[in-house]
């Protein structure tokens, strides 16, 4: 089972991201934002909820790239597309 779902994706205003409910706490959970040059652009910490909604925000058409850490330690990755 996946430990981390974006949908839609490719998406053009918002995405939903659902985390999966084996990870037995939020608290410690981070996830990051790259774009294709590897560059970190979003960070988000405060993660409440096992769904929540990814706003494009001032992300550009493109693809980008996503890393899960759970306590710093990489737990789940994959790729966003924006459109």
């Amino acid at each position: 089972k996946e430990i981390v779902k974006f949908y839609p994706n490719p998406f053009s205003s918002f995405a939903s991201v659902e985390i999966s409910q084996n990870i037995q706490s939020l608290s410690g959970l981070q996830l990051s934002i790259y774009d294709i040059t590897k560059r970190k652009i979003r960070i988000i910490n405060s993660i409440d909820s096992y769904t929540f909604e990814l706003n494009r925000g001032t992300l550009s058409p493109g693809i980008y790239f996503y890393e899960l850490l759970n306590n710093e330690v990489p737990i789940a990755n994959g790729k966003l597309i924006v459109y």
